[in-house]
């Protein structure tokens, strides 16, 4: 038994009559009445005896109750209903916590939770979520269907997830769903759209590397942006629409993706026409202002994270580094591999090509930020005084002949080519960023041979359900412990024993892996 706030909801009954003294014939008719104004002296009933905090769902009630043939309608209606008001006090009293009473703060919690549960596939048998059966056999995506069902409940729900949370239930969705549900959740287009909202939540997702680069992208973005401002999601449909067209446009423009996010900031339009293959999402930013798009481009570049935390303790969004960084070294000599790379600021070419194949793994192919994290150049070695933009240089710089001696020590490791979700983000599309890409491609598919069931999984399926992960890090003479936050797959990836135990890197710190209890 479940039902929204304030009123309550019967999936399921069945009657079964006893009748002493009486006709078969009468218990039928009892049987009939009973149904006579039965919810409304239920309401009733409830409401005289308040209305519990919450959102409950009851698995199964039983109610007894003895009426007599001789009664009205209406008395047997009312004695049946304060009964069942009687049992549903006494489930609720009996709290939640057990496997027949459920409770949650509101709808909207119990909605987030079910659309959480689905996104990761726990929902299939869980009998609280029976209410949503038709959802879950619907042959298109349960989220679409559902926001067709209750759109007001479900745009609730997704404003009051956590990002993490967001992001698993809209990884999956496709460029046509996700256009659907941005216009079932966002309502009338406003008319003057609110870009400096959408700026905001764009910086803030692509610092946490939240970018995606699938169809979900505008809706995330919209999301972020409506949630953090206040505003309704109309005000910031439009332009999230047009970035995540943008970047779609940049994860298909290769090697031209950085010359074309700066033609765009520029307002050098013949440029950017003539690089890329979708014309109207390039004109779509002939109207923007060029501050706006300026500060576009620098959060989809290597733009240095604002992170919480003092000397001694460090936050990170890329938790996943740490199933990644204790591989690295079983991969091939990098050093042998970078032999013919400069190095940049004393700093070696072997450090940096490793921090350019974890940002090819973390980044999803639309972030740098991974590049200018402090955990992860703390862990390979990198100083944090080196800027994104002095990097960008160096690896411009960079001759055809770097890529071919690093992939002259590596190839025979490495995919022809590397999965989309795999790359460097368009900022760093330049230099050997295809060897980049191929490198990263096989340490991900190295973490995935380890795990059991997953060498075969696809680097999304990788990247939303085991390297999606935060991480905290407290410093201490001679290493650092990591707390690691928890992973969808947080389960195999203990049964794998990849998120405990100890591994060196630079600097010969030793780095100890824990996970948040």
């Amino acid at each position: 038994m479940s039902g929204p706030a304030g009123s309550v909801h019967v999936r399921r009954h069945s009657l079964t009559l006893h009748a002493y003294g009486g006709s078969p014939s009468g218990a039928a008719a009892e049987g009939a009445l009973l149904g006579h104004d039965f919810a409304t002296r239920l309401g009733q009933e409830l409401a005289g005896t308040g209305a519990p905090d919450g959102y409950w769902v009851i698995r199964r009630l039983e109610v007894q109750a003895v009426v007599s043939q001789a009664w009205s309608p209406r008395a047997v209606s009312g004695e049946v209903a304060r009964a069942t008001a009687r049992r549903v006090g006494s489930a609720v009293a009996s709290g939640s916590g057990g496997d027949e009473v459920l409770w949650w703060p509101d709808r909207t919690a119990f909605l987030a939770s079910f659309l959480l549960d689905a996104a990761e596939g726990r929902a299939e048998d869980r009998w609280e979520y029976a209410q949503f059966a038709d959802a879950r056999r619907s042959s298109g995506p349960f989220l679409l269907h559902v926001a067709r069902q209750e759109p007001d409940a479900v745009l609730d729900a997704l404003l009051a997830m956590e990002l993490s949370s967001l992001r698993r239930v809209l990884a999956m969705t496709s460029e046509a769903d996700g256009s659907q549900l941005l216009d079932l959740l966002g309502g009338d287009v406003s008319v003057t759209p609110r870009r400096d909202l959408v700026l905001e939540a764009v910086g803030d997702l692509a610092g946490a590397g939240g970018l995606p680069p699938a169809g979900a992208a505008p809706l995330l973005v919209a999301l972020v942006a409506a949630r953090c401002s206040g505003k309704a999601v109309a005000d910031v449909a439009t332009p999230a629409r047009e970035i995540a067209s943008l970047l779609g446009l940049l994860l298909r423009s290769g090697s031209s993706a950085s010359r074309l996010l700066e033609a765009l900031a520029t307002g050098r339009w013949a440029d950017a026409v003539g690089l890329a293959d979708d014309t109207d999402a390039v004109l779509a930013f002939v109207s923007w202002p060029t501050d706006q798009r300026g500060t576009l481009a620098t959060s989809l570049g290597l733009r240095a994270p604002d992170r919480s935390g003092g000397a001694d303790r460090l936050t990170t969004p890329f938790g996943g580094m740490f199933l990644l960084l204790p591989l690295l070294d079983e991969l091939w000599d990098w050093s042998a591999a970078t032999g013919t790379w400069p190095s940049l600021e004393a700093v070696p070419a072997s450090r940096l090509a490793r921090l350019l194949v974890m940002t090819a793994v973390l980044g999803g192919g639309t972030s740098a930020a991974p590049a200018v994290d402090p955990v992860l150049r703390l862990a390979l070695g990198v100083p944090q005084t080196l800027s994104g933009e002095e990097l960008l240089s160096w690896w411009e710089r960079l001759p055809a002949s770097a890529a071919a001696s690093f992939e002259g020590e590596t190839a025979s490791a490495l995919p022809a080519q590397a999965d989309p979700l795999v790359r460097l983000a368009p900022a760093l599309r330049a230099g050997p960023a295809d060897v980049v890409d191929r490198a990263a491609d096989h340490l991900l598919r190295s973490l995935a041979g380890r795990l059991p069931g997953m060498a075969n999984a696809s680097a999304g399926y990788l990247a939303r359900n085991v390297l999606d992960l935060d991480a905290t890090v407290v410093l201490e003479p001679g290493g650092a412990v990591v707390e690691l936050g928890a992973a969808p797959l947080g389960v195999l990836l203990s049964l794998a024993g990849v998120n405990r135990g100890s591994f060196q890197l630079a600097e010969g710190w030793t780095w100890t892996l824990t996970t948040r209890g």
